[in-house]
């Protein structure tokens, strides 16, 4: 996978649909074959401060997350440690809202994300930059997100699906990213969702750190 964080946003079409996926934080990020994220719990570096590493099978870093356990945003890297966006929670909102800007102080956005219903927690919204008026979402993020099994959809197409792993006694989570998608952004909204999981339970572990696996999938190619 190609890592130029310089190049800008774009879409690339998916060898699986032909439907052109936005591509929000760079299309550089994006893979012509599926890829298995195994999320794990790491050591943190500071008290008040949580680390996400997200690598590939070898173990070389792709991206890193990191955060503050008692602030409300998070900052997501590239492997050379570039910010790529950085990501805030807008305290006073009816629905709970996350919002991502491009670099560590820019205020260009990125997206938006927000809960569909005040009063449920089963549905997110995901709206691009270009799409302000928030009408209709380019991405949706359902499921169940006590059990951490969800998935995030383009037009009802899933783009990516998370659910936990099967290892005992192991806090992992098991997200699979399909052909074409901005893998950048998919962390993005990981470390957002995991965020909005710690908010509704102060004492979870979370998840802390991934591995990017390629898959054959045949079909879903």
């Amino acid at each position: 996978m190609a890592k130029s964080p310089g190049l800008p946003a774009g879409s690339l079409k998916s060898p699986r649909s032909r439907i052109e996926i936005p591509a929000p934080v760079s299309s550089a990020f994006c893979a012509p074959s599926t890829v298995k994220f195994v999320i794990e719990q790491k050591p943190f570096r500071k008290l008040n401060e949580k680390i996400y590493e997200i690598a590939d099978w070898n173990g070389k870093r792709l991206f890193e997350a990191d955060s503050l356990l008692f602030g409300g945003s998070r900052r997501l890297r590239d492997d050379k440690g570039l910010v790529l966006a950085h990501l805030k929670k807008k305290i006073v909102t009816m629905h709970e809202r996350w919002e991502a800007h491009r670099g560590e102080n820019s205020d260009e956005l990125v997206f938006i994300l927000r809960k569909e219903s005040m009063f449920h927690k089963t549905a997110y919204n995901v709206f691009l930059a270009s799409n302000l008026s928030m009408q209709t979402p380019d991405f949706t993020v359902r499921g169940d997100f006590e059990e951490q099994t969800y998935s995030i959809r383009h037009k009802d197409m899933p783009v990516a699906e998370v659910s936990k792993t099967l290892y005992p006694y192991v806090d992992q989570l098991c997200v699979t990213i399909f052909p074409g998608v901005d893998q950048a952004f998919i962390a993005a909204i990981l470390v957002v969702m995991d965020q909005i999981k710690d908010d509704d339970n102060k004492f979870g572990s979370g998840w802390v750190g991934c591995t990017c696996v390629p898959l054959d999938l045949g079909g879903l190619r």
